[in-house]
């Protein structure tokens, strides 16, 4: 998270309830594009709407801060519920795929053949 934080052009913007952090989103300029990741939200606060509210803050961030004019992420295809939210916030899958990264010391997923999807949104 360190590394996050001292990049240019990157923050991490974190959601607080009664002092206490309940979500977070990273968010990092590249070009024209900011790419959105880490958008994580504590289990007791998941399905109240607040990922909506984090991700809305990160894209307007994006559009603000960075003035950047697309907002793109990857997501690991496998979860399909996070593909639906995303979509459902006005998302697209580009047709771009990868594998997923185990030697970029992201962690080593529980099951093999997991792969990566690209979205992207227009913010203009």
């Amino acid at each position: 998270m360190a590394e996050l934080f001292a990049r240019p052009d990157s923050v991490i913007l974190i959601d607080h309830r009664d002092n206490r952090p309940i979500a977070c989103v990273h968010v990092q300029k590249k070009g024209l594009s900011s790419y959105i990741g880490i958008l994580a939200v504590h289990p007791e606060f998941q399905r109240l709407g607040i990922g909506g509210e984090i991700l809305n803050q990160a894209e307007s961030y994006a559009r603000s801060y960075f003035q950047s004019h697309t907002a793109v992420m990857t997501v690991i295809a496998q979860r399909t519920e996070l593909i639906s939210f995303y979509l459902s916030r006005g998302y697209r899958l580009t047709g771009e795929n990868e594998a997923y990264p185990v030697l970029a010391g992201v962690g080593a997923p529980k099951v093999t053949g997991l792969n990566l999807s690209k979205l992207a949104k227009s913010l203009a």
